[in-house]
């Protein structure tokens, strides 16, 4: 139903949304517990599992690069999800994604946690 709308928006209005949200700051959110385990598979990844660090393509801060994307600041449900769609398409890249879900929530909260000034 919302989305009628957007399909009437010119290149330009797309143009000057995108640079709108690409200048807002990451969001943060408020985590327990996982955190800290999210953030060791973060940084160390699951090496039992053949899961590499996550920060080796993403960045120390997930920050992202280039084509890899900022994880840093993003909805933990929106990284749970696109973890999920990531394992399950089995291509090469998504190899390295193939976290267990309860991993994978916890990274995303940790994620999720890391604010613009991280």
């Amino acid at each position: 139903r919302y989305m009628r709308q957007f399909a009437q928006l010119t290149d330009g209005q797309v143009d000057e949304l995108s640079e709108y949200f690409s200048a807002q700051p990451p969001m943060t959110a408020q985590v327990d517990g996982a955190q800290s385990v999210g953030e060791a598979i973060y940084r160390s990844g699951l090496p039992n599992m053949s899961v590499p660090a996550c920060r080796s393509c993403h960045g120390a801060q997930a920050q992202g690069s280039g084509a890899i994307p900022r994880l840093a600041g993003q909805h933990a449900r929106y990284l749970s999800q696109r973890l999920e769609v990531l394992a399950a398409t089995r291509s090469s890249v998504s190899s390295s994604h193939l976290l267990p879900p309860a991993a994978a929530e916890m990274v995303a909260l940790y994620l999720a946690s890391l604010g613009a000034s991280r």
